[in-house]
């Protein structure tokens, strides 16, 4: 190797080293880490729509395309305070569901929505601290199939937590209230979401945050029986995850850990990643390679939002690919 050759090889260290160092901001780590540990698909639906539920936009984002390996399509469009207006999900080009939801003139302030729930909005009380909200069936007949016992929806809303309320009157269903209290932090990001059945409390979410605004430990147990009762699927069990991070903030381990009801024990699973960061086409593309050989590549847009990601187990690999159109 010439002097040459090792000059551009110095050179190249030094432009990766450098921008790991200054780039990696902790909201951009946050970005990142939220798809290593891929928040939408380990967390339930409802606990995943939560926890996106105050966390800002990074830049004005207006519509938002998300195309998956197996031909489904999102398609998300929002006003101008970051609220969402319409999701559309597709199957090979076959439409699946819509949503549309609309606002009072701050934009935020929802009035109804359709979709499967099709609610109509009306504000109980409202000033700068709390927004508390009933929403109602628009018909009878546009009750969901799968939501059709819903028939009341009460939502308190402040700054940093978001509480609700559904109550249903089924014959079949003697369960007739459920009740979440979910609490953020003054960040926006998601601390303690607190689950109820009939004013019973039957399951949490808690981050544990440390001074970084890291989180070093999530307690998911989404089901307080589950430590008694199979709930059927291994995977579908309560869980405990820890993260180590590295000195830019990346997550450098995760040590999951599931309760398993049959034996009575922990089982512990521990995932520990090396990552390669590079900068090509105003992209920052982050691979992190698990000791079990899999590895996921994310990559970044120039306003910090992730446009990209793929996942290899074995010789499998999916894809994620999220187009983002801004406002102007």
């Amino acid at each position: 190797m010439n002097k040459y050759q090792i000059f551009i090889l110095l050179l190249l260290f030094c432009c990766i080293f450098t921008y790991s160092q200054t780039k990696i901001t902790p909201i951009l780590a946050r970005e990142i880490n939220e798809q290593v540990f891929d928040t939408d698909h380990i967390l339930s639906g409802s606990i995943a729509t939560s926890d996106k539920r105050f966390e800002p936009l990074h830049g004005p984002i207006e519509e938002v395309i998300i195309l998956y390996s197996d031909s489904i399509k999102i398609i998300n469009t929002y006003n101008k305070v970051g609220r969402l207006l319409n999701s559309k999900s597709f199957k090979k080009d076959k439409l699946r569901s819509e949503y549309l939801y609309k606002y009072n003139e701050d934009g935020k302030t929802i009035i109804n929505e359709r979709g499967v729930h099709n609610l109509d909005y009306s504000v109980i009380k409202k000033n700068e601290y709390l927004t508390k909200y009933f929403a109602i069936k628009s018909t009878e007949k546009q009750k969901g199939s799968k939501y059709k016992f819903l028939d009341t929806l009460f939502i308190n809303e402040t700054k940093y937590s978001y509480e609700y309320t559904r109550q249903s009157n089924s014959k079949s269903n003697s369960v007739y209230e459920y009740h979440n209290k979910i609490k953020y932090n003054n960040l926006g990001y998601l601390k303690q979401i607190q689950l109820f059945k009939n004013d019973i409390k039957v399951g949490h979410l808690i981050n544990f945050y440390n001074d970084k605004n890291q989180v070093e430990k999530l307690e998911l147990f989404l089901d307080y029986d589950w430590f008694y009762d199979d709930s059927g699927l291994p995977d579908i069990r309560n869980h405990i995850y820890e993260f180590e991070y590295d000195n830019i903030g990346l997550i450098k381990t995760i040590n999951k850990r599931r309760y398993n009801p049959i034996i009575h024990e922990w089982e512990e699973f521990i995932t520990n990643y090396t990552l390669e960061i590079s900068m090509s086409d105003d992209l920052l593309t982050v691979n992190f390679k698990a000791d079990s050989g899999s590895s996921i590549i994310i990559k970044i847009d120039t306003v910090g939002n992730w446009v990209y990601k793929s996942e290899t187990i074995g010789n499998t690999t999916e894809t994620i690919k999220r187009t983002l159109k801004y406002f102007k």
